[in-house]
């Protein structure tokens, strides 16, 4: 018996000390037990470029809406039908090409309630999001509706609109809105 366990300590022995793996990446989600949380939510899969995260928040009726300036620049997208699909394509493709993100979802609420008092909720905010890519920063600001409505027992967004682009608070003119991104994913063939 001690002539196996001596074979077994010859190099890589099982009973040797190692050093501890490193933990995995675990992002921090509450329940979506008001909008407020679902909005939490996104801004959480967002920073952490994950995408599952982000598509777990909508309903499987979403839709987005653009501002007039990403209808105007591209004009050839079909924004009419912008659905719950093309938006699991755009973010699965725009979190798995940026180096990083900055979320505010919730800047700043111009109206309505964090937390809806029946099945649907409606809030505008002016939302900020910063990506992070080659070397540089892109800003993204927006007066920005989200209509949530409860399914199940938790909410979720049921729709985005991007109502018009806002003014970099550092200075300088209006920023684009994420319907500029959206519009340049569909226009490159993104579905």
């Amino acid at each position: 018996m001690l002539l196996a366990i001596g074979l077994l300590c010859l190099p890589g022995c099982i009973f040797d000390t190692r050093d501890p793996e490193q933990p995995g990446v675990s992002v921090q989600y509450v329940d979506a037990s008001d909008p407020g949380n679902v909005v939490f939510n996104l801004e959480q899969a967002l920073t952490e470029l994950d995408a599952g995260g982000y598509v777990n928040m909508l309903s499987p009726d979403f839709r987005y809406d653009p501002d007039g300036g990403a209808q105007s620049s591209y004009p050839g997208v079909d924004w009419e039908n912008w659905d719950f699909d093309q938006e699991v394509a755009f973010i699965s493709s725009f979190l798995g090409n940026v180096d990083g993100i900055i979320a505010d979802l919730n800047l700043e609420i111009v109206e309505g309630e964090e937390s809806g008092t029946g099945t649907e909720a409606l809030v505008r905010y002016i939302s900020s999001v910063v990506v992070q890519e080659s070397g540089g920063e892109v800003r993204y600001r927006s007066l920005t509706t989200m209509e949530f409505r409860i399914e199940g027992t938790f909410w979720a967004l049921v729709r985005w609109f991007d109502e018009q682009g806002e003014s970099d608070p550092d200075g300088g003119g209006l920023l684009p809105t994420l319907g500029q991104r959206r519009g340049a994913f569909a226009a490159s063939g993104g579905s």
